[in-house]
């Protein structure tokens, strides 16, 4: 992976099996959040992790990896919301000019890949963890092994991440070529 490849390697995600996301917080409020997918096939969750951590170290101190929650109901689909993960365009851009490389000259991105999250009426586990990310103003993106009643997060996987955007379904509906629209496919 070159420094300026796509931070998403789609069939490396496809062979790990991004099942679920699991969002956590501390109920006391302490720690940061915690966000990651529960991958199927724990060796390729982690060769996803291995080749993020080699890129954007164990912060990503320049917003490369765009995480994105998109909240709303969809049409045909349970009620939840989407998240998105991606290589962020203008972080990407503006790391090319810091460094001299011709934008021009960038290989391509895709559009990142996106699950849906379905919720339990009256749910409040996104928002106690957007809370406790805005309070913190930073969570852990780490992947999760194990199945739903015995998650097991790996911590030491984990890239320190400070920027999530959060998104309303609508908004990214209403704005063609929005960087989150893989998402409402999701």
């Amino acid at each position: 992976m070159s420094d300026f490849d796509d931070l998403i390697d789609a069939a490396l995600w496809a062979r790990a099996g991004w099942r679920e996301t699991v969002l956590a917080h501390d109920p006391e409020g302490e720690e940061p959040p915690f966000l990651g997918p529960l991958f199927a096939d724990e060796q390729a969750g982690r060769a996803v992790f291995a080749a993020l951590k080699r890129r954007l170290g164990p912060k990503d101190e320049r917003g490369e990896l765009r995480i994105s929650i998109v909240e709303g109901d969809r049409p045909g689909q349970p009620p939840g919301f989407a998240v998105l993960f991606r290589t962020n365009p203008p972080a990407r851009l503006a790391r090319a000019k810091e460094t001299g490389v011709d934008p021009a000259r960038l290989p391509p991105l895709s559009e990142g890949i996106a699950r849906r999250v379905p919720t339990a009426p009256g749910s409040k586990n996104l928002a106690a963890f957007r809370k406790s990310f805005e309070k913190h103003g930073r969570a852990l993106f780490m992947p999760v092994f194990g199945d739903p009643g015995a998650l097991a997060p790996d911590l030491v996987s984990a890239i320190e991440v400070t920027r999530i955007f959060f998104r309303n379904a609508a908004d990214v509906a209403a704005n063609p070529g929005d960087l989150d629209g893989a998402a409402l496919c999701a």
